[in-house]
């Protein structure tokens, strides 16, 4: 219910702002969006992936949260890799990483709107933050590289290089790990 209230909250926010495309939005609420459904087994081996060349402490840190993120990306209808692509690219699986410069916070770096009624001292609520974000940021702009760009810019559902190279870090572990697809 929580949630709920937070979506219609930074949803209204993001119209008054003009952030939004011209979706009406009860349809953003309601959309669902197609999800694969990714093992555990894959996100683990994502994680080895992407720390192989550091330290096996680190590694075993970042494979403690695979629960924690499937449960939410599940919950928001997401795809578990993209939500762990973006938390390695945005925090490298640190719930203590902070960006003083913008004031960003935790495992997916969120803040301002995007973190308000979410309680970011805890795992759960910075990744409930993200994760929700993220997934509005994607119904806004209609697309997995559109929400990329205006989850890392706030205001633009134009791809840019950054953004780009987050969706190709998706696209080959999905390739990588899924062999089905």
């Amino acid at each position: 219910m929580r949630s709920d209230v937070n979506k219609k909250i930074i949803l209204l926010t993001f119209i008054s702002f003009g952030l939004l495309s011209a979706k009406p939005a009860e349809s953003i609420l309601k959309e669902e969006t197609a999800i694969s459904d990714p093992t555990f087994k894959e996100l683990h081996q994502y994680t080895e992936w992407r720390f192989s060349n550091v330290s096996r402490k680190k590694m075993r840190a970042a494979q403690e949260l695979i629960p924690k993120v499937i449960e939410y990306a599940n919950r928001f209808r997401l795809d578990p890799l993209l939500v762990a692509v973006v938390m390695h690219a945005e925090s490298s699986w640190k719930p203590t990483a902070y960006n003083p410069a913008k004031g960003e916070r935790g495992l997916m770096q969120v803040h301002g709107l995007a973190a308000k009624g979410f309680d970011l001292e805890t795992i759960d609520g910075q990744i409930n933050a993200g994760v929700s974000y993220l997934k509005f940021c994607i119904l806004s702009c209609g697309s997995i590289e559109g929400g990329l760009a205006l989850y890392q810019t706030g205001y633009k559902c134009e791809p840019f290089s950054l953004s780009k190279r987050r969706y190709r870090l998706y696209k080959n572990a999905v390739r990588k790990f899924r062999k089905n697809e």
